[in-house]
């Protein structure tokens, strides 16, 4: 959505932060039993150009399972806005490839109480 995200708060700093972008998500058992998962991503409406791809990428890396965030200012995943936006890199392809390699149970079904 091209919606403004909330102001990041933070309990070590009394001042709010504007964020560019958020992805939010909501874990939900469907009809057929199964644990699933939605997400949201909120893209700031005065995002342009290269900014609003490189924050697009940013969350779609959230999105694919990444929900951390890189110390690296050349990875997709760090965690704040450079000049110069970064194209995906060996980093963070390896990051998702770790991702993917841990056991998970989205898809599988909940067991009944």
């Amino acid at each position: 959505m091209r919606k403004a995200p909330p102001l990041q708060t933070s309990p070590n700093s009394k001042i709010p932060r504007a964020r560019s972008a958020q992805t939010t998500y909501e874990f939900y058992v469907s009809k057929n039993n199964l644990l699933s998962h939605r997400f949201t991503i909120l893209l700031s409406p005065s995002q342009t150009g290269q900014y609003l791809l490189a924050a697009t990428r940013h969350e779609f890396g959230h999105v694919l399972g990444i929900w951390g965030h890189s110390l690296q200012p050349s990875d997709v995943l760090y965690f704040f806005q450079v000049r110069n936006p970064p194209p995906i890199s060996p980093r963070d392809v390896n990051s998702l490839k770790r991702v993917y390699e841990q056991p998970m149970s989205l898809g599988w079904s909940v067991q009944g109480k």
